[in-house]
């Protein structure tokens, strides 16, 4: 059927997944709206744009895209990360109800080595709150050192919650854009998009 092949007198997965992972990271209509925007995302900003959705608790990379700028990390499509601490998961995270993160937390828990990443509940509470009252999340080199985030929930019609789409880069150039208000008008305006594009 394809999922073996011997090479070497090993045996290896064979592409038959490839045809399956393609049918996966499709089967939702946001996936191929959100594909085009993070490719313009990273065009236009020339760092690493991502669209995540949220599985059993954890965060998922469904479509990656680095920009010229973009800084050399291990994100790859189909890497799961904790939703506390990158940027692309909290904005998730705090549109989800409350039964649900304490869910997610109970059990995945925290990156509690990471030095600037939440630890607590009480953190991830007042945290959450941020996100819902600014729009957005943000990621202080909580999940890489030095590697900056932001990111947007992006909601289905009926107001749910089904995914985000982030930037990421060196804080050197992360931490000017927000200051600004670039980034988020940016991220917040494909968000936007990617939500008519699913309405309508």
């Amino acid at each position: 059927h394809g999922y073996l092949v011997k090479e070497d007198g090993l045996y290896c997965l064979g592409l038959g997944f490839l045809e399956l992972g393609y049918h996966t990271m499709y089967r939702h209509e946001v996936s191929q709206i959100a594909e085009r925007k993070v490719e313009q995302l990273a065009e236009e900003t020339g760092e690493r744009a991502q669209f995540v959705i949220e599985e059993r608790g954890e965060g998922v990379y469904v479509h990656l895209e680095g920009g010229v700028n973009a800084v050399s990390t291990d994100a790859r499509i189909g890497k799961r990360i904790n939703l506390t601490t990158a940027a692309a998961g909290k904005a998730i995270l705090a549109y989800l109800p409350k039964e649900r993160i304490n869910d997610i937390v109970d059990e995945h828990g925290f990156e509690e080595q990471k030095q600037r990443a939440i630890t607590d509940c009480e953190q991830l509470t007042e945290e959450l709150k941020q996100v819902r009252a600014q729009g957005y999340a943000l990621n202080r080199g909580e999940h890489i050192d030095g590697l900056w985030g932001i990111g947007v929930p992006i909601f289905d019609p009926d107001d749910e919650v089904i995914g985000s789409i982030s930037l990421g880069g060196p804080m050197n150039r992360i931490k000017p854009q927000l200051k600004s208000g670039d980034l988020k008008e940016k991220l917040i305006g494909v968000a936007n998009e990617i939500e008519l594009d699913l309405a309508y």
